[in-house]
């Protein structure tokens, strides 16, 4: 309720620290924003299976409801879902890291993305190794590391990675305002 009516502070000195305290006040709540999310969807799924909805179908709209929540879209929510449920579940040094405010929620989802194909063991080696580092490294740079690491851990995952990703180039065309055109790829 504080943050709602806090005034920014006009000393430099002062102000610097409050932006500081407010990035990790960010990363804890993310880490726990994170931690509820899927505690939610676990307990919603549940509550579906008790209800007698098939197995298959067990899970659907859960995404749209945290969407809601998040105020973002069902795809974007389905993404973040998954890498909430890997940090919580299988990068304890990053998720201490977050909860601690020591790193930012991007890079926790860096490192859960380029470590997403390595098997538990290997992905608990990179955690290790990069998780104390997360607050000293910016994000090309965790980016970089953490794909490093798990490339030099499972040289045939890697190249497998490379392989698949191949399938999701492409080139779109949208029509922009002002009678522009936007021209994406991905290469």
């Amino acid at each position: 309720e504080q943050l709602k009516v806090m005034q920014p502070n006009p000393d430099s000195a002062a102000g610097i620290e409050v932006i500081g305290l407010l990035e990790a006040l960010k990363a804890v709540a993310g880490a726990a924003q994170a931690q509820q999310s899927v505690v939610f969807v676990d307990a919603r799924c549940a509550e579906q299976a008790a209800a007698g909805i098939p197995a298959k179908q067990v899970g659907r709209g859960v995404a749209h409801e945290v969407a809601l929540a998040r105020r973002c879209s069902p795809a974007h929510a389905r993404k973040y879902l998954g890498w909430a449920r890997t940090v919580i579940t299988e990068l304890p040094n990053t998720l201490s890291e977050l909860r601690n405010g020591r790193t930012t929620e991007w890079r926790a989802m860096l490192v859960a993305r380029e470590t997403g194909w390595l098997s538990r063991a290997d992905r608990a080696r990179v955690d290790a190794d990069i998780a104390p580092r997360l607050g000293h490294l910016g994000d090309r740079r965790v980016e970089r590391e953490t794909r490093a690491m798990a490339q030099r851990l499972d040289p045939a995952g890697a190249a497998e990675r490379a392989r698949n990703a191949e399938r999701d180039r492409y080139v779109s065309l949208r029509p922009a305002p002002d009678t522009m055109t936007r021209l994406s790829a991905l290469l």
